[in-house]
């Protein structure tokens, strides 16, 4: 399996690019005073990110142009991927919103009196603990005499706390609400069981291109967030919401198969050797084939003779067979005409 480095960033990113998405996100998730003189249709993405290499595992982010009351603004979105809250969050914000009007200020981007734009600094939070920091800098400062409070910089975020949200509370478009019911239940240990409501949603986007799009977005990020889900339990989960893209789920276990394979090929490249290659390659293939070509077998074994999980005996014969044998079985999967039959590829 093609696993991703941080797949919270790529969803995070994935989803609130889309203009129509990210409009749908502000405006439910911005206070209404704030909403109030801020045009929420002319909405604009700026491409850079601001994020240190170093923290990149634990933050995304995305700036967003904007009119408040005619004027350009931005809002400024800090996507925190840890279970619990970052005391120092709104250092980090800081630097980001000084990084940004320097990054204004070099392509002149000011007004014509030379002032700087307003940047609405937002943090998303989806950890499992609830958020109990002060949403301002001087939260994090010492306490200081009256006298000096002028010296001290300081400024309040806006904060989207997904942990004190109900599911019926996450009121939004249908991929929205998709993006948010995941990234809320990541860290759950009952994360499969939400799963059937979550998938539940896909079935409102049916016919959709958008949605075959969007159902292989979020099948990466459970794939890649979630190390005790297989493709079998997300097939099973498949069968009982929205059976009709359980032929497209495997389409897409068969892409992350070959990209895990060329991973694999390409760490071998960094090495430099051939030896290096044929390392990788063969990483690529016994982290991805075999636990690959066991699952899509299962599947397929449960769909052609119509069963809920095979034999338990079976199943452990079929996990203990070499990439060669699984292969054999996969390609013969026609011509076997009972579970019986598969005892001849496995002994």
């Amino acid at each position: 399996m093609n696993v991703i480095n941080n797949p919270h960033d790529k969803f995070f990113k994935e989803t609130m690019s889309n203009i129509d998405t990210a409009r749908d996100f502000i405006s439910n998730a911005l206070p209404e005073n704030v909403l109030s003189i801020i045009n929420t249709d002319d909405i604009e993405i700026v491409k850079d990110s601001f994020i240190e290499k170093d923290l990149k595992e634990t933050f995304s982010d995305l700036l967003y142009k904007i009119k408040i009351e005619e004027k350009t603004g931005y809002i400024y979105i800090l996507f925190e991927h840890k279970s619990y809250p970052y005391r120092l969050v709104a250092l980090q914000l800081l630097k980001y919103i000084t990084g940004i009007w320097d990054m204004l200020v070099k392509q002149k981007n000011t007004d014509k009196n030379g002032k700087l734009p307003i940047i609405i600094p937002f943090v998303f939070y989806h950890g499992k603990e609830k958020w109990n920091i002060c949403q301002k800098l001087s939260g994090i400062l010492e306490d200081s005499p009256e006298e000096l409070k002028g010296y001290l910089p300081d400024f309040e975020y806006v904060l989207y706390d997904l942990s004190k949200y109900s599911n019926e509370e996450l009121k939004s478009g249908v991929i929205l609400r998709i993006f948010l019911e995941l990234t809320k239940h990541a860290f759950a240990e009952n994360f499969e069981e939400k799963l059937y409501e979550v998938f539940e949603l896909f079935g409102e986007l049916k016919g959709k291109e958008a949605g075959l799009e969007y159902f292989e977005t979020a099948i990466r990020y459970i794939i890649n967030t979630r190390d005790d889900l297989t493709i079998r339990d997300l097939d099973q989960v498949v069968k009982k919401t929205i059976p009709e893209r359980g032929e497209y789920l495997m389409t897409i276990a068969q892409r992350l198969r070959k990209e895990g394979i060329k991973e694999g090929i390409k760490e071998g490249i960094k090495k430099g050797t051939k030896k290096g290659i044929k390392e990788g390659t063969k990483k690529g293939i016994k982290e991805g084939t075999k636990k690959e070509l066991v699952e899509t077998i299962s599947v397929l074994l449960n769909k052609k003779f119509k069963t809920e999980v095979l034999p338990v005996g079976l199943s452990s014969k079929i996990e203990s067979c070499d990439v060669e044998q699984l292969r054999k079985i996969r390609d013969n999967i026609f011509e076997i005409s009972s579970l019986k039959d598969v005892e001849k590829y496995v002994n």
